[in-house]
């Protein structure tokens, strides 16, 4: 179980609302405005990925002990779970949240100094993509690859502000 992505994902969202508080503290100084939209769409985001990671990890690991008499049965409520009416595709959409913030964090970002305005089109661009390939995850690596390289010279940005101050 601990080798699905989705339960790596669940545990890992308290660092993605820590790295939105790290984009916070740079982009405070520059655009606090657009900073804080930012970390609030990220956070609120966040807690509904919260919701989708859970479902798909308790979901999943429910589907996997159905005994075999009750496939048939257990493929619709899979169906009907996830389709993109009513809760879960509201919480989808939702979700979809945090990738916007981290967006508008990046553009909080994109004149302030020692950041390199490539680091924060290229989060952008990740955030762009991972949102236009949402539930597509060969694709949505292609974004994350790009959040990572943005995000680097950042996190290096972040450890000097936080050596001065």
């Amino acid at each position: 179980m601990i080798h699905d992505p989705h339960w790596i994902g669940y545990l890992c969202l308290p660092l993605l609302v820590l790295g939105a508080f790290g984009l916070y503290a740079l982009g405070r100084h520059v655009r606090p405005a657009i900073a804080a939209l930012g970390v609030s769409l990220t956070v609120t985001g966040c807690l509904y990925i919260g919701g989708v990671f859970g479902l798909f990890t308790s979901l999943m690991r429910g589907l996997g002990d159905v005994d075999p008499r009750f496939t048939n049965g257990a493929i619709a409520t899979y169906a009907a779970a996830t389709a993109d009416h009513g809760a879960y595709g509201l919480t989808r959409t939702l979700a979809q949240l945090a990738l916007l913030g981290l967006a508008v964090q990046a553009v909080a970002l994109w004149r302030a100094p020692h950041i390199p305005r490539w680091a924060t089109a290229t989060i952008i661009l990740g955030c762009a993509l991972f949102l236009a390939f949402w539930d597509i995850d060969n694709l949505m690596i292609v974004g994350e690859i790009c959040l990572i390289a943005g995000l680097l010279p950042i996190s290096r940005e972040l450890r000097r502000d936080h050596r001065v101050t």
